[in-house]
């Protein structure tokens, strides 16, 4: 069973739920799911997004994947505290995205190291929130960078379990230094903003990112691991939904979702009509849910964007 905490840190409280953890500390709500003993998948919601983290809930030491912002890790820390979880000594950042790694500067003030790519620890050193503190002397940002691929190990109880950090092939997919995480033993795949789940996705063009990267390393994921896969969004359901633990095969009908949409738009151009034509026409109804609010790209947005993306020096 799961427990829900309605005020943490200060704020005490305690009721009990059996779908889902929620943490509550204004602005920040919590949602913890676990995906396998000591493992949990967080979704925190604030005004700025909902980027998860997961926690490894180690024998003497906890990990995270993915550091949040920093109003949201400190409400994990105190939810990780109070269910007696052991110090967070390491996190890993699947990309340079704010939303994913300002929270760095709780963690690494607490002792915590990070684990990044070489492109992501250039970016968050221009992070508005990360350059002051290191600026100042209060974190040091670790450059334990990986360059391709690298097996870490945490103990759980008394068991190395292996922590798989993978980069895909394409590197202009997302952004140019994204990471994934892979944990075999619980068949846990986070794949971090390679998957905003039920929704049309945000990639980064400014960091590197691209339409073809993107969707290459998605069929890459899709004919690389088992179909016993959980793959975990970067961005999951919004709140009240009980953050979904989606199946390859779920992951697999979304890539295959934005592709018919990709389909139909540049079908739309070749049949001669312009980009504000096409928005003014609209997507086809069935793809209506992916747009809905919340949301996170707009289905206008999303148009315009592959018509960028996809478009030959004369479409220019």
């Amino acid at each position: 069973m799961n427990t829900q905490w309605s005020a943490l840190a200060g704020m005490a409280g305690l009721a009990l739920l059996t779908q889902a953890d929620i943490v509550s500390a204004a602005p920040v709500t919590l949602d913890v799911v676990s995906l396998a003993p000591r493992v949990l998948l967080v979704r925190p919601e604030t005004q700025v997004g909902n980027p998860t983290t997961i926690a490894l809930l180690g024998d003497e030491e906890t990990w995270l994947l993915d550091a949040s912002i920093p109003v949201s890790a400190a409400a994990i820390d105190s939810m990780l505290v109070h269910r007696g979880a052991k110090p967070v000594t390491k996190v890993i950042t699947s990309h340079a995205h704010r939303d994913h790694t300002d929270g760095l500067v709780h963690w690494l003030a607490r002792g915590a190291s990070g684990v990044a790519t070489v492109e992501q620890v250039a970016r968050m050193k221009g992070s508005p929130v990360i350059a002051p503190a290191l600026e100042s002397g209060e974190i040091a940002l670790l450059t334990d960078t990986v360059a391709d691929t690298r097996t870490l190990q945490i103990e759980m109880d008394g068991v190395p379990v292996d922590v798989q950090l993978l980069r895909p092939k394409d590197r202009s997919g997302h952004t140019d230094g994204d990471l994934f995480a892979y944990l075999p033993s619980v068949s846990v795949l986070y794949v971090g903003d390679y998957y905003f789940f039920d929704r049309f996705p945000i990639i980064g063009v400014n960091e590197g990112g691209g339409l073809e990267g993107y969707l290459a390393a998605i069929d890459w994921i899709t004919n690389e691991f088992p179909e016993e896969t959980k793959v975990i969004p970067g961005h999951n359901t919004f709140a009240p939904t009980v953050p979904a633990v989606p199946s390859l095969a779920e992951f697999k009908a979304w890539r295959a979702d934005l592709q018919r949409t990709i389909d139909w738009i540049t079908s739309q151009r070749s049949a001669g009509l312009t980009a504000d034509a096409i928005v003014a026409k609209g997507l086809p109804s069935e793809f209506g849910r992916l747009s809905e609010k919340p949301r996170y790209v707009p289905e206008e947005r999303w148009i315009r964007f592959v018509l960028d993306a996809t478009a030959q020096p004369d479409q220019e």
